[in-house]
């Protein structure tokens, strides 16, 4: 079943995921999406191209050019219609390689769910910037740059005195002195 989404001008565009789009996709961009179906890019360029490249029959009835597209589509719109691509493609791979199907729909989800644990991470440490954790920041990035990676020391790791070397040992067992 066709999957429709609707960018900022009120125009529906139908995503119908087929061999020929995913072929035009791998021409066009490079991205062999049945070889390997976890290549998809996750750059928002990259999927404005792949959006483009799946909508682009019904723009050329609408009059619309690749930029005129690009410009209709907000983070809102774009992150809905990355959705419902990654979905048709699994509905696509599902009966050729059902495990493949498995793998983008859970690969999609953990690259979602790792993406909102990032910003709440962000979030949080923005929130919660103290001067302490900002110090122990400081000082660890100190303790790196010094050499040392003890937290109970500032002073910069001492240098170590150099060993003087062995005398080598011949086949006879006999001391050769460096210098002969």
């Amino acid at each position: 079943m066709a999957k429709s989404f609707k960018d900022i001008k009120g125009r529906t565009w139908t995503l119908k995921i087929t061999f020929g789009i995913i072929d035009n996709i791998a021409e066009e961009l490079g991205d062999d999406l049945i070889d390997d179906p976890t290549s998809i890019s996750l750059h928002p360029r990259r999927w404005v191209e792949m959006l483009w490249l799946c909508v682009e029959e019904q723009a050329k009835e609408l009059g619309v050019t690749p930029q005129d597209f690009g410009g209709s589509l907000d983070g809102t719109t774009l992150r809905s219609a990355m959705e419902l691509f990654m979905e048709d493609f699994s509905d696509f791979l599902s009966p050729l390689h059902p495990d493949g199907a498995a793998i983008v729909r859970n690969t999609w989800k953990l690259v979602m769910e790792g993406r909102e644990h990032k910003a709440d991470l962000i979030l949080l440490f923005s929130e919660n910037q103290s001067t302490e954790l900002l110090e122990r920041l400081e000082s660890t990035l100190d303790h790196f740059d010094s050499g040392n990676l003890s937290a109970s020391s500032t002073e910069p790791t001492p240098k170590r005195k150099r060993r003087r070397k062995r005398p080598k040992r011949n086949s006879k067992d006999t001391v050769q002195s460096p210098s002969q």
